[in-house]
């Protein structure tokens, strides 16, 4: 299912998707989430969408096993510090896979606890999000539309398995 976020600005805005930064393995930059962080921070007219895989989330269970620098739980308080500065400009936050294997083999859905403790349980879309940004100005009005999923269960990484996954969506 689709979670809908409305949005209305009245001015122009500059919204950053950020995927895939995997906090606690080995090859995560960290500098440049914290980087991201204070840029989003210290500018008044950028926001942020969560889109998935923001912890590694290794378990014993995983190809990727290895606490690799951190545990998932060490992952988990990091993750809610970096953000906490930010909580008010994020539009919206859904899973990716390596947060999903959590929720399949324990039925924990760290995500939605993390919305929780920063107090945006609003904009938690699980896997797929439709953002409907407004922008009026005093010269325009418009509405972007924006769909957002991290692509969980798309099976394969090749072209014929992700025209397959979005085909799935539309059904």
């Amino acid at each position: 299912m689709i979670k809908i976020l409305k949005y209305d600005f009245e001015e122009d805005i500059e919204l950053l998707v950020i995927g895939d930064v995997h906090i606690g393995d080995k090859d995560c930059d960290i500098n440049m989430v914290k980087n991201t962080i204070n840029y989003i921070k210290n500018n008044k007219n950028c926001y942020c969408f969560l889109n998935g895989d923001l912890l590694n989330m290794a378990l014993k269970s995983s190809v990727s096993f290895e606490y690799e620098t951190t545990s998932p739980h060490s992952e988990y308080t990091k993750l809610v510090e970096l953000l906490a500065p930010i909580k008010d400009k994020i539009l919206g936050v859904t899973l990716g896979n390596h947060d999903d294997r959590l929720l399949k083999e324990s039925g924990i859905d760290i995500i939605s606890f993390m919305c929780k403790d920063l107090g945006i349980t609003d904009r938690y879309c699980k896997y797929q999000a439709l953002l409907l940004i407004r922008i009026r100005t005093e010269k325009r009005s418009q509405t972007h539309k924006i769909f957002i999923t991290h692509g969980i269960g798309g099976g394969g990484r090749m072209i014929g398995s992700k025209a397959n996954f979005l085909s799935k969506l539309t059904g």
